[in-house]
């Protein structure tokens, strides 16, 4: 018999009843939908979800068990019970390009982005998940290292920017060090790197790579427009589990860091309104003046684009600390003057 309920499509042979048996039917064919998106839940969250008690969940799932539903359950803190579903990728007839493609999507919408539909888009790929074989617990991201920052183009060169995404994010997977060749402009020369990947990012229209630079014995992220060649090595790495790509980026205005600087900016209308009217650090605070003027308060790494930010604003906002940033924009205005003489 074939079951439709909320437009997901379930197998099985009921027998029909009537009554409580009926109604248990009905919970049961509820809990089934609920697990259907692969994700681990709980004895305590799929009663939230079905209006009932666990003990009644672990009742149902026994039914449902006896039935022959493939219903599995990890124990312990962070245990539960998920669909073991083994998938068939020719039911949605993607490759695995194509639901990485997927993947990637999901990530880039739902960092930095207002996307409206940013639930039912998170709910469409748990279900592709689902269908592919993954079982995906709440508390885990997909084995995906990606992470947008503000899109607005795309690199030039796209193909070969695909290319090396392609063989960086298989190093990542297979946890290989690579050899770049890597493009540095500021010093118009070619260096070799020896490179552990860790991330990927994007950065207005362009995609760099979060890597341990093995020549720095740091975390450094590269831009792969500038990556001339990549060399797979015999070398292998493990990532270190304190990692945090929010943790790298922290007090960033944008992808160049530098010394910490705690910064005050004061902006006057209009431009106070666009500035409060959005997230820029995650540490900022916005203190209110009157006259509709604000202070911009937070803890900055670097001053390149920093100074680049408040130099756009042009003269609705004035710098009070640190000294240093209001020097270079004395600087930068002294230099731009000379030039228009």
């Amino acid at each position: 018999m074939v079951i439709y309920e909320n437009n997901v499509i379930l197998y099985g042979i009921i027998e029909i009843k009537t009554g409580d048996d009926m109604s248990k039917i009905s919970q049961a064919i509820r809990l089934l939908i609920y697990l259907q998106d692969g994700n681990v839940k709980t004895a305590k969250e799929l009663a939230e979800l079905l209006e009932t008690n666990p003990r009644n969940i672990r009742e149902y799932i026994k039914e449902l068990r006896n039935a022959g539903y493939d219903i599995d359950s990890f124990k312990g803190k962070s245990g539960g019970y998920f669909l073991n579903h083994k998938s068939k990728l020719a039911s949605l007839d993607l490759d695995q390009n194509e639901h990485s493609a997927i993947l990637l999507a999901h990530e880039l919408l739902k960092e930095k982005s207002s996307f409206v539909m940013a639930n039912e888009f998170k709910s469409a790929v748990s279900k592709i998940n689902y269908i592919m074989g993954r079982t995906v617990h709440n508390y885990q991201k997909f084995d995906y290292p990606y992470s947008a920052a503000y899109v607005v183009n795309s690199d030039i060169q796209e193909y070969s920017v695909k290319d090396n995404f392609l063989k960086i994010h298989q190093a990542y997977k297979d946890k290989r060090v690579i050899r770049i060749l890597y493009y540095n402009p500021q010093k118009d020369e070619l260096v070799e790197r020896e490179i552990e990947p860790y991330s990927f990012m994007q950065y207005e229209g362009s995609w760099y790579a979060v890597a341990y630079c093995r020549l720095r014995n740091e975390l450094r992220h590269f831009k792969l427009i500038r990556i001339k060649k990549i060399e797979r090595t015999p070398y292998t790495y493990q990532i270190d589990e304190k990692f945090s790509l929010g943790k790298y980026m922290e007090g960033m205005m944008g992808i160049i860091g530098g010394k910490q600087y705690d910064v005050i900016l004061k902006f006057y209308p209009p431009a106070s309104t666009w500035v409060e009217e959005k997230k820029w650090l995650p540490n900022q605070k916005i203190e209110q003046l009157g006259n509709r003027c604000i202070l911009f308060k937070a803890k900055v790494k670097g001053l390149i684009e920093l100074k680049r930010w408040v130099l756009g604003f042009g003269k609705l906002v004035e710098v009070i600390k640190p000294k240093e940033l209001i020097d270079e924009i004395k600087e930068e205005l002294r230099n731009m003057q000379s030039i228009y003489k």
